[in-house]
C-alpha cells in the first residue's frame, strides 16, 4: 500500500526509484528520470553525476532509533565500519540527536501511514473499495480501521507533526552536509517476516521496530540512499544510510561515488544470490 498523502501540505512520504548494482546506474536512472520530469525525455541526461566529491563534508552521525528502543549488534557494527571509512577520507563526522521528539514522530508516522491508506480508499468508488477492501491482505484491513478511528483533531495533529520533523530537518542541515545512520535498528529479518497477510498488530510490531531511521525522509521530504559497505558474519550486504537536504541528490551521488571507490561491491554476492554478471 503506497504512502498516500492526504493532505497538500506535506508529502506522499514515497518516490520509486531502481535497485542498481553501481552507482553509475543509479545515477544515470535518476538523470534519466530527471529529464522525463522535466518534458525533455529525449535529451542528454543533463544530471547524470559521473564523478565523486572534490570536498570534504560535515556529516552527522544519528544511532538512535526512532521508536527509543534498542540497536542491534550488527546495525551498530556497521554504523561504525562507515563512520571510520568516511573519517578515513577526511570527512568531518559528528555524534548528533534527532532534532525534533523522535518518540513522537515515530508514532505520528504509523499514524499517517494508516489515515492516508484509510483516505485513499475513500477515494475509491463504491464498486471498487468493495472489490478492494476484499483483496486486500489483514495489515491494509487493519491500517484502514486504524486510520477510520481518527478525529479532524487528530488529523491536523499528525499533519502539524510532519510540518514540525520537516522544519527541523531542514534546520539541521543549515549546520551538516549529510547525514548517517543505520538502516534499521534490528538485525536483517528473514523472509516473510513482514508478511502482511499476519495479524495487524503482529505486523505493525516488526515494521515498527524495522522502521527507525529511513521513515524521517519520508516525513522531511529529502533525499537518501543505502549504501553496502558492511557485510555480516553469514556473507550479507548491510547498507547504512546517508541523507542529505532536499535537493542535494548529487551531492548524495557524488558522496556514494566516493565510498564505491573506496570499497567495491560490485563483484560481491552473498552466498544465496542468483548471480547474474553483467
Amino acid at each position: 500500500m503506497p504512502f498516500a498523502s492526504f493532505d497538500p501540505r506535506i508529502p506522499g512520504g514515497a518516490v520509486r526509484h531502481v535497485l542498481t548494482r553501481s552507482v553509475r546506474d543509479s545515477a544515470l536512472a535518476f538523470a534519466i528520470a530527471a529529464a522525463a520530469h522535466a518534458g525533455d525525455p529525449g535529451s542528454e541526461p543533463r544530471r547524470w553525476v559521473r564523478e565523486p566529491l572534490s570536498r570534504r563534508l560535515r556529516i552527522a552521525v544519528i544511532d538512535t532509533p526512532t521508536h527509543g528502543g534498542p540497536l542491534a549488534a550488527n546495525q551498530r557494527a556497521a554504523l561504525d565500519d562507515a563512520r571510520a571509512l568516511l573519517e578515513s577520507l577526511g570527512h568531518a563526522l559528528t555524534s548528533e540527536r534527532w532534532p525534533f521528539d523522535a518518540p513522537r514522530q515515530h508514532r505520528a508516522f504509523f499514524g499517517r501511514w494508516a489515515y492516508g491508506t484509510y483516505r485513499y480508499t475513500l477515494a475509491l468508488p463504491d464498486h471498487e473499495r468493495k472489490n478492494f477492501l476484499d483483496a486486500v491482505e489483514p495489515f491494509t484491513r487493519g491500517l484502514i480501521g486504524q486510520g477510520e478511528k481518527f478525529s479532524a483533531d487528530e488529523v491536523e495533529a499528525l499533519v502539524q507533526d510532519a510540518l514540525a520533523a520537516k522544519a527541523a530537518m531542514d534546520g539541521f542541515y543549515q549546520a551538516y552536509d549529510a547525514l548517517l545512520t543505520p538502516i534499521s535498528a534490528v538485525h536483517p529479518v528473514p523472509r516473510g517476516h513482514h508478511d502482511p497477510r499476519q495479524d495487524y498488530a503482529t505486523v505493525l510490531e516488526r515494521v515498527s521496530q524495522n522502521v527507525a531511521f529511513t521513515h524521517v525522509q519520508n516525513i522531511a521530504g529529502q533525499p537518501a540512499m543505502s549504501v553496502p559497505l558492511f557485510w555480516t558474519e553469514d556473507g550479507l550486504p548491510l547498507g547504512v544510510q546517508l541523507a542529505a537536504a532536499a535537493g542535494q541528490d548529487d551531492l548524495l551521488l557524488r558522496l556514494a561515488y566516493e565510498l564505491e571507490y573506496a570499497r567495491p561491491w560490485q563483484q560481491r554476492w552473498p552466498p544465496t544470490a542468483a548471480r547474474q554478471e553483467p
